[in-house]
């Protein structure tokens, strides 16, 4: 099903896999930047540089994406970014990013224990939650 938006462009819908864990950090010291200084800092940088070879690049990847290890493939966030990825990356995430303009950060795992193990080494970094995906079933 192609769903229409306001300039014509056509939305498909995506099915991703749904069977992984998410650990999610909002790091104490943080503070939220607005959206708009978010997006100031973004231009400021060029953040535009690229965008149709970055739109190219996710399109590719999520034609790709029938597993959850294959999420790694996503390109990252250009918005924003943490050392806390590296970290959850570092206890066993398959992919960890910055979530929209951030401060939190989030982890995916395929597994419960290492997913549980990775809240609980975090949980000095800040507040911490374990899910799974909300569309899960």
């Amino acid at each position: 099903m192609q769903l229409g938006t306001a300039d014509g462009t056509e939305l498909t819908p995506v099915d991703l896999p749904q069977d992984y864990w998410v650990v999610l950090v909002l790091p104490s010291a943080s503070v939220k930047s607005s959206t708009g200084d978010v997006f100031a800092a973004f231009d400021s940088r060029g953040g535009e540089a690229g965008y149709d070879e970055r739109r190219a690049t996710l399109l590719a990847a999520l034609d790709g994406v029938s597993r959850p290890r294959e999420l790694a493939a996503l390109p990252p966030n250009d918005l924003a970014s943490s050392p806390l990825t590296a970290e959850l990356l570092e206890f066993g995430a398959f992919r960890a990013d910055v979530t929209g303009a951030g401060p939190t950060v989030y982890g995916l795992f395929l597994h419960e224990e290492r997913a549980r193990t990775a809240q609980r080494l975090m949980s000095p970094k800040g507040r911490t939650w374990l899910t799974a995906p909300a569309w899960y079933r």
